[in-house]
């Protein structure tokens, strides 16, 4: 038996992999790898998800097929055990399915259609999440017997660390693109907050913004950068993730994120810019459906998996007017049912983008490719997810 130290240990292993500014799939392998020397599995997928909604927009598979449709179906248009979306917004954020279904894993529709056909027989999985917000998950399966209650608590000593690497992963993706493209932009900060390198694309869309007092080297910067900076260096998980969302003289609205690229005592910050997406997106997709501003409020926490009680709270309104728009937007969206609902949304909304090839940017959101990476403004018609997946 492993004591607490020694988890403690191989965690930490770990999560200087997620510190180390790697690329999605590098990240998805490089911890594999090492994952697999202490919690021993045969297959295994990782995902990237919307903060926002708590969807895929993304995923990496090791010895599982690339693309399974009835995978996908049962995620989304299903009730299942240890959905991920359910594991995000639990205090914890890992589980074994055998425990999940009361020793009887052949109650999950997951198991009996996708794990035992593939010769498989333990599952447990992990959301990666920090400040509140999901970035990413993975799933682990096993052939010779179940995993222990033990590797679900290392599972859970990794979520925190691997969220933050699956955000550092996106802006070293995004930092690669950013001379490539109009946006996003880079700025990289030294710990005193010196401009040590910044992109043609930060230079240009920081400039729409009206306040820019002076900067370090010579360079103005607008204050929003070092504010969002100074929350990226703020030790010990903060209250909020390190962003903000600021409008232009134009008009139009820019997304900063800041990250942390070194430990201490240097503490160097990159901050990307780029124009609003991701969580800014739902409004939008909410319009796509002819949904009011408060509708895609209430539509966002839907797709979370929030109950009505959770949605009222946050919205500060009465259940009885959570219902009243929950039965105003199924009707405009064409569901029955909150299950449907997540389905539709991710088969019209997520899975045709992750299919062309569109990789998540900083926020969660894709990155467009040629385009603004808005959702279409008209939805195709019929039951989602009939022809979505192949």
């Amino acid at each position: 038996m492993r004591t607490g130290k020694k988890w403690a240990i191989k965690a930490e292993a770990i999560a200087r992999l997620a510190r180390a500014d790697l690329d999605l799939n590098t990240l998805f392998a490089e911890t594999l790898h090492a994952l697999g020397r202490v919690v021993p599995f045969d297959a295994a997928c990782w995902h990237t998800l919307d903060p926002a909604t708590l969807l895929e927009t993304s995923h990496l598979t090791r010895n599982l097929p690339v693309e399974n449709r009835l995978a996908t179906e049962i995620e989304y248009l299903h009730e299942d055990y240890n959905q991920f979306a359910t594991l995000a917004r639990s205090p914890r954020h890992s589980g074994i399915l055998s425990e999940a279904t009361g020793g009887v894993p052949q109650r999950s529709r997951r198991y009996r259609e996708l794990i035992r056909p593939f010769g498989l027989e333990g599952e447990a999985r992990v959301a990666f999440v920090t400040s509140g917000a999901a970035w990413g998950a993975a799933g682990l399966l096993r052939a010779g017997g179940d995993f222990t209650p033990e590797e679900a608590a290392f599972l859970q000593l990794l979520s925190e660390p691997l969220a933050e690497g699956v955000r550092r992963a996106l802006l070293v993706e995004a930092a690669a693109q950013a001379e490539e493209a109009p946006g996003p932009g880079l700025v990289l900060l030294t710990e005193e907050g010196a401009v040590e390198a910044i992109t043609a694309a930060a230079e240009r869309l920081l400039a729409e913004l009206a306040d820019v007092p002076s900067g370090g080297q010579g360079r103005s910067l607008p204050y929003v950068v070092y504010a969002v900076a100074a929350r990226a260096r703020l030790t010990g998980p903060p209250a909020a993730p390190a962003q903000a969302r600021v409008r232009t003289r134009a008009g139009r609205w820019l997304l900063l994120y800041g990250s942390v690229l070194d430990g201490p005592p240097h503490s160097r910050v990159a901050v990307i810019v780029e124009e609003a997406s991701g969580p800014t997106m739902v409004p939008v997709i909410g319009q796509a459906y002819g949904l009011t501003a408060r509708e895609a409020q209430v539509l966002q926490l839907l797709l979370q998996g929030r109950s009505t009680r959770e949605i009222a709270a946050a919205l500060y309104i009465s259940p009885y007017t959570v219902q009243e728009h929950c039965r105003a937007i199924f009707e405009k969206v064409g569901v029955r049912s909150r299950r449907e609902l997540v389905g539709r949304v991710f088969f019209q909304q997520y899975e045709p983008r992750r299919r062309a090839g569109l990789r998540p940017g900083p926020s969660g959101w894709f990155a467009a490719a040629g385009g603004t990476g808005e959702p279409a403004d008209d939805p195709p018609p019929g039951r989602a997810g009939a022809n979505a997946v192949q």
